[in-house]
């Protein structure tokens, strides 16, 4: 929707205007006759890509798996505890050990961590437009490998011409419905 109230998705992917605001989902322009006529072009298009097959990909080289239980299994550069080397070294970590042990027990369970920001690609012009890409780190690799280039992954395009402000959770709803189905996996898997 233009004004962000709500993603045609789900039991919503056929409607054609907002259950909120009443705005059509599509690009209404006035043809030669003068009569307003709605196109099949979207007024706004959020771009998802789901993280399972990446997720998935990151263990099926040896090598690569290995890596992805350094947090848990590899050796810390420092013993000094008070330097922080791994986000495994962070408080957060150990709060959610403490919250989840039988998660933390298996070091195969992947921790992620979640960024976005959003930036104007088109410089300056009259019409300011922002886009906000949001990315997921597996924080499980070692840190020469935790924050790099072919380790995170683009999930989500959110498209402009405004920010998402506090309607960010809005366009969330997928990967937060994919996260969420990743969960109820591994707990199944736990009950084999």
């Amino acid at each position: 929707c233009e004004d962000n109230c709500m993603l045609f998705w789900k039991e919503h992917k056929h409607d054609t205007h907002c259950l909120h605001c009443k705005k059509s989902r599509y690009v209404e322009v006035v043809n030669d006759d003068g009569d307003k006529v709605t196109t099949k072009v979207p007024i706004k298009q959020l771009r998802y890509m789901p993280i399972t097959p990446r997720l998935k990909r990151l263990f099926l080289s040896e090598e690569t798996a290995k890596q992805m239980r350094w947090h848990k299994e590899g050796e810390r550069a420092s013993e000094d505890y008070d330097i922080m080397t791994h986000p495994a070294d962070g408080e957060a970590w150990q709060a959610l050990d403490r919250f989840d042990p039988e998660f933390a027990r298996d070091p195969r369970n992947v921790r992620l961590g979640l960024s976005t920001d959003g930036f104007t690609p088109f410089s300056t012009s009259n019409t300011p437009y922002s886009c906000w890409p949001v990315f997921i780190m597996p924080y499980n690799l070692p840190p020469h490998k935790c924050l790099k280039e072919g380790f995170i992954f683009l999930a989500l395009i959110i498209p402009g011409p405004k920010h998402p402000g506090k309607n960010i959770n809005l366009f969330m709803q997928p990967l937060f419905e994919e996260l969420k189905d990743l969960w109820r996996g591994v707990k199944a898997y736990d009950n084999y």
